[in-house]
């Protein structure tokens, strides 16, 4: 008997036991939802575009989805394009945490903070989070974002190639009767410039400036933009680095150039323009230069409200700059890089989430057609550039649906576009600057001087470009270029 009343105790005080383990498990589980760790983590993302009137309410939904997907919320800081460049360079000097901004060759550029240990290497988090994101990108853009075999940041997956173009002002090719189904270099249209100076003269027969002319269409890969250091598209160096501008390419544009110039062809201050929208917005030029890509005109009509005829110069090429032309890279300060890489994977695979995050909320900001076209509702349309984001910031646009004005081929036409470029050379190659930063700054001054009114002909070539040679020569080139050769030479040996 007393053998019994011990055990009945024995399984009391075990069954009393067992209650305040379970409770306390409880407790802990319950501690553990509401711990910290365990928030949503806050994803700060600074990125290139206007902030729309609708942001924050486009945000709310975004955010909404966010957490249900990846227990994650977006901080989304949108600063406009003019400005963007200047105030991201400024948070990152200062080291304030953030996670994701937009990065490129052109803006916030991409390999001076790579090298600088701005962004955070991401092959690791990529290969374990962004499975999605590496399967649907041409692994050429990869090919030309390594840095020493290493990727600093996410490419979107857009058009790859570049080609240069002419874009003309379809209402006087049709006055006139020009055929430009005919012409193969802009060198060609000199007859026409000539016929729309003569009888429209109240308009701007070319409309360029020094950084949109048609020295774009001319076939070298630049190692650095509008400084000496150049290969041919051709490669008929065999890999030896050369000065552009001393090539009869170069020598022959310029001297057209300043001949357009003389006779009145090209704006007087195409010099010191830093853009040609206001020709373009009211229609008062007959010919400009464009970026090419399929359906360039649709495009251009959509952006100007008139009908303009693109006409694609030369042939596409992919180059290295063309593969970092529009990214998202991690900053080293990130609390958590892993949820980012999770948000940046979904980005390029959520179809729900791209389109939220670029057109906004259907049925407030734009209707569905069709299960993949769209049209803009009132007060929202792609002439202002009234997206949240510009798709081609914003990571795969392939899974984003298409504006009812493109043909439902147009994502095809972008994959046979890239399919049909002519791989530079030196795809893949990146100059370290490092070791001539000193000589490389005194050269861009020099470019900074020069190089723009040589570009548009505002001076003769014969006396300035002689001049332009002998200061890049005094301010180092031969060491830039012998430096650059050197590391190009190393970069073969591992190819």
């Amino acid at each position: 008997m007393i053998r019994l009343k011990k055990t009945v105790h024995i399984l009391l005080i075990i069954s009393l036991l067992l209650q305040i383990i379970i409770l306390d498990s409880c407790d802990a589980t319950k501690e553990k939802v509401e711990a910290p760790g365990e928030t949503p983590y806050k994803i700060i993302w600074y990125h290139i575009n206007a902030p729309q009137k609708d942001t924050e309410i486009v945000l709310n939904e975004v955010n909404k989805y966010l957490r249900n997907k990846i227990n994650a919320t977006l901080d989304l800081r949108l600063i406009d394009w003019q400005n963007y460049d200047k105030k991201i360079n400024a948070v990152i000097s200062a080291g304030e945490p953030f996670d994701i901004c937009f990065t490129s060759a052109y803006i916030n550029n991409y390999i001076q903070n790579s090298v600088n240990g701005n962004f955070l290497e991401l092959d690791s988090l990529l290969n374990k989070y962004g499975q999605g994101t590496i399967k649907n990108l041409n692994p050429l853009f990869f090919e030309g974002t390594r840095i020493d075999g290493k990727i600093y940041a996410v490419p979107a997956n857009k058009e790859l190639a570049h080609q240069n173009a002419l874009v003309f002002n379809k209402k006087y090719v049709d006055k006139y009767g020009f055929d430009v189904s005919k012409i193969k270099s802009f060198y060609d249209i000199e007859p026409m410039l000539k016929v729309i100076k003569e009888k429209e003269p109240d308009i701007i027969p070319y409309a360029i400036h020094n950084a949109y002319n048609n020295s774009y269409s001319l076939p070298f890969d630049k190692i650095i933009e509008n400084i000496p250091g150049a290969l041919y598209y051709d490669n008929r160096t065999n890999y030896k680095i050369i000065n552009q501008f001393e090539t009869p390419e170069y020598k022959k544009y310029f001297s057209t150039m300043h001949n357009w110039y003389l006779k009145g062809y090209i704006p007087k201050e195409a010099a010191r323009l830093k853009q040609v929208n206001s020709y373009e917005n009211s229609g008062n030029f007959f010919a400009s230069t464009y970026s090419y890509s399929p359906h360039s005109d649709i495009t251009l009509k959509i952006m100007f409200g008139y009908d303009c005829i693109v006409i694609p110069l030369e042939m596409p090429v992919i180059e290295t700059r063309d593969c970092q032309g529009s990214m998202l890279a991690i900053s080293r300060t990130s609390k958590n890089p892993q949820k980012v890489m999770e948000f940046i994977n979904l980005l390029n695979t959520d179809e729900y989430l791209h389109n939220l995050i670029v057109l906004g909320i259907e049925g407030r900001h734009y209707t569905k057609n069709t299960a993949n076209t769209y049209s803009y509702l009132p007060g929202y349309n792609q002439s202002n550039s009234l997206y949240m984001l510009a798709p081609f910031t914003a990571g795969n646009i392939y899974i984003g649906y298409i504006y009812s004005e493109y043909p439902q081929s147009i994502y095809n036409d972008y994959k046979t576009f890239n399919e049909s470029a002519y791989k530079s050379p030196i795809l893949g190659f990146v100059f370290d600057t490092t070791s001539v930063k000193k000589e490389i700054s005194a050269l861009a001054s020099i470019s900074s001087e020069l190089y723009g009114p040589l570009i548009t002909g505002t001076v003769d070539p014969d006396i300035y470009l002689p001049k332009a040679i002998e200061k890049y020569k005094e301010a180092g080139l031969d060491k830039v270029l012998s430096e650059e050769q050197r590391q190009l030479n190393e970069w073969l040996k591992k190819q």
